[in-house]
């Protein structure tokens, strides 16, 4: 069975980083992927905690996102501090949601992360352009439980 620990390939784990310092400098959101194999609860809930507890709420325009993979459980969440959702409809992340899940659904892990950092870019530099003092706030390393 498949696991967090082996979806991604290391050049696949630095092109998503790449792609989320990329996209950091398009706008002021601060990305971040998690990945976990099972989540007993609500997928939603848990990326909501993750988003706290990884520190994404503590940006100073309260624009961090978060996107959360279970593999095991096959369950995929996209979640977005306080500034985010006051931009943004819920449409927009269960479409995105929705379309980066047919990508899982062939274990083609990497082209639905990147087709979602792609997607919240696109939207949100627009909304959150980046400023003269812009600064990277979080790591852009990808997480793990």
């Amino acid at each position: 069975m498949t696991s967090y620990k082996n979806i991604l390939t290391e050049p696949q784990k630095k092109s998503l980083i790449d792609l989320i310092k990329a996209s950091e400098l398009l706008t002021s959101c601060e990305i971040k992927i998690h990945l976990n194999d099972s989540c007993p609860g609500d997928v939603l809930t848990k990326a909501c905690e993750l988003l706290v507890s990884l520190g994404l709420t503590k940006t100073k325009a309260r624009n961090g996102i978060i996107l959360y993979l279970v593999v095991k459980d096959k369950k995929f969440a996209i979640a977005g501090d306080e500034g985010i959702y006051a931009k943004l409809p819920h449409e927009f992340w269960t479409q995105t949601s929705d379309h980066s899940i047919t990508y899982f659904k062939d274990e083609k892990y990497f082209e639905g992360l990147k087709y979602s950092i792609e997607s919240i870019t696109n939207i949100l530099k627009g909304d959150f352009p980046v400023h003269a003092n812009n600064e990277n706030e979080l790591s852009d390393e990808i997480s793990y439980e």
